[in-house]
């Protein structure tokens, strides 16, 4: 599928995340391009969770990783100020998801606030 790029959401020395859209549609979506291989996303697109992001692309090259995924409107929850009820929630919904990744062996190592 053919994709425009919308606008840059974040960019590293690892890694540049872009909010592309299709080319003759209006679904968007975010598109993932980090330095080096990364097959643990091909196991991830298996994965169906509610609180997962659809992966619908994993493409792997000799120096790069590239994953189209499911565009989920929202906001971080980096700096925003949350209930006690609001915060447990979103801790099972984390707990859910990580349990999930942990029966199959996958391990995230960088859970905080501006990565969910």
């Amino acid at each position: 599928m053919e994709y425009k790029e919308i606008k840059i959401l974040k960019q590293s020395d690892k890694s540049t995340v872009h909010l592309i859209q299709e080319q003759d549609g209006e679904k968007l979506y975010i598109r993932k391009k980090l330095k080096g291989q990364h097959p643990v996303y091909k196991e991830l697109k298996e994965l169906i969770h509610p609180y997962l992001p659809k992966l619908y692309e994993v493409i792997l090259s000799d120096d790069s990783t590239t994953v189209i995924e499911e565009y989920i409107e929202g906001k971080s929850l980096g700096g925003g100020t949350l209930s006690e009820k609001q915060f447990l929630n979103i801790v099972r919904e984390l707990c859910s998801v990580l349990e999930l990744l942990h029966a199959r062996g996958v391990i995230h190592r960088d859970i905080k606030p501006s990565n969910c």
